[in-house]
């Protein structure tokens, strides 16, 4: 039977038994760091992550995962959309540059879905918040873009149907006969 650990939360409590395969999953989504403090049965003290079996681990992804002073509290499903919404611009991007007129708003569309599929990948791997905000600054002004093509295009096609329903409706009235005559 393998072993069972425990770690120290953020208010020193012990939290566990975990697997070492639970234990390694938590370092690579950022739950644990390299200073997290675990414990199994058979050692002395807690001990930091760093010198435990679990160092290889956390070298690779603790650098790249948890910022300093613990990990990212990411609300349950984020990375699941941001992966789902950002691949879903890509495609739709993709299909409306297959016209020529549908590249105005299909390269919007896949700039949109690259930024926000890299903020994904930067809120699993990498340690700079700012490189995260950064990708979500250039999906929301992506998409923004996006906005305004929309409501300009709504804008454009309302005018047109008042012209267009107006030029008929003054049609119909030049050529009704008149009443009474």
């Amino acid at each position: 039977m393998e072993s069972q650990w425990y770690y120290a939360d953020r208010k020193n409590q012990p939290s566990g038994p975990f697997a070492p395969s639970r234990i390694r999953e938590m370092i690579r989504n950022g739950d644990l760091n390299q200073d997290t403090l675990l414990w199994r049965e058979g050692m002395q003290t807690w001990t930091p992550l760093r010198r435990t079996e679990f160092s290889r681990t956390a070298a690779g992804a603790t650098s790249r995962t948890a910022p300093a002073g613990g990990a990212r509290n990411v609300p349950a499903g984020l990375r699941g959309w941001m992966a789902f919404i950002g691949i879903y611009h890509v495609v739709t991007g993709i299909l409306a540059c297959l016209t020529i007129i549908g590249a105005i708003w299909g390269v919007p569309m896949i700039i949109s879905g690259v930024a926000l599929f890299g903020a994904k990948r930067e809120l699993d791997d990498g340690p700079d918040p700012a490189t995260l905000y950064q990708k979500l600054r250039s999906h929301f002004a992506a998409y923004g873009f996006l906005l305004l093509l929309g409501l300009i295009g709504t804008l454009i096609y309302l005018v047109l149907a008042a012209t267009v329903f107006g030029s008929v409706a003054a049609r119909m009235m030049h050529s009704m006969p008149s009443v009474g005559g």
